[in-house]
């Protein structure tokens, strides 16, 4: 008899999604008899449900960790984000972007915290208006109609694409520091409750990690997730932020990207370390039982 949980996400893309769908693929959740349903947490952020639930997206849920929600990061799939700001034709450079206009997302999402770190380092005259917009594909239609200088975008959209509509790159995951953007969060009444469902999925996204690795794999799994515009362009990114084996370096917790969120969040008097972020007992365990625990 299968195992029935949720596993959240707040954006249908290879950044958020690939682990799981290689899963799947390769045949980890059958094997553990797990049933796996995706839950948009977009409009359902604790995803209220008598169903234990997962979520892949631990940069939210880091944030939810400063904020003092009882949650711990299981395991580490990208260690970058996946985020690219596109200027139009006329804008080649972050300092166009002077008193304009950019099509992001809504303020309190980490792809908005991440933009306003990496333009903290620029010099305006006039601060760009961030308008959070709901999606890749108005972001596009936003921007290609010049009713906004620049956009942000997820890997749903490939970067070559974008280049292809004559759109030019400003920022992208290159410009960013390491932060543990996505692989497998909890909160830690779902740890103490599910420890088998826990230790399963952890194993299985794991696996999935491993295989990853190789590119002819890689490029299987992303044909299933329907990039706008094709891969071309993302795989070497993706391939840059996957993780080796579900871990991030034990420094993490001196990362810029992290004070800048806590200060954003006015959390500065919160110094998170390792021991309140992470719980790697099941990555671990399955680690070493399979040798490959350094």
């Amino acid at each position: 008899m299968s195992r029935h949980l949720l596993l959240g996400f707040r954006a249908f893309d290879a950044h958020e999604l690939l682990c799981h769908f290689a899963a799947r693929e390769a045949g980890y959740y059958q094997s553990r008899g797990l049933r796996i349903s995706l839950r948009d947490l977009t409009f359902d952020g604790r995803a209220q449900s008598s169903l234990p639930c997962l979520s892949t997206a631990c940069a939210a849920g880091l944030m939810e960790i400063l904020q003092g929600v009882e949650r711990r990061l299981l395991l580490v799939a990208m260690r970058r984000p996946l985020f690219w700001l596109y200027g139009g034709s006329n804008t080649e450079k972050l300092e166009q972007l002077d008193g304009g206009r950019i099509a992001g997302y809504v303020d309190s999402s980490p792809p908005a915290r991440f933009l306003t770190w990496r333009l903290a380092d620029v010099s305006f005259d006039q601060y760009p208006a961030i308008d959070p917009v709901r999606d890749d594909l108005m972001r596009l239609g936003l921007l290609l109609s010049g009713e906004v200088d620049a956009g942000l975008f997820s890997s749903a959209v490939s970067p070559a694409y974008l280049e292809e509509l004559g759109l030019n790159n400003l920022i992208s995951p290159a410009d960013l520091p390491e932060f543990p953007t996505t692989g497998l969060t909890t909160e830690r009444w779902v740890i103490e409750r599910f420890p088998e469902l826990v230790d399963d999925m952890v194993a299985a996204h794991a696996e999935a990690i491993a295989l990853l690795h190789d590119d002819d794999f890689l490029a299987s799994v992303l044909e299933q997730l329907n990039i706008l515009g094709g891969s071309a362009g993302l795989t070497s990114n993706l391939r840059r932020a996957l993780t080796d084996d579900g871990r991030i370096a034990e420094t993490f917790d001196q990362s810029p990207l992290l004070r800048h969120l806590a200060h954003s969040m006015c959390r500065e008097t919160i110094k998170p370390d390792s021991s309140t972020i992470f719980d790697f007992t099941a990555l671990n365990r399955f680690l070493e039982s399979n040798h490959d625990c350094p």
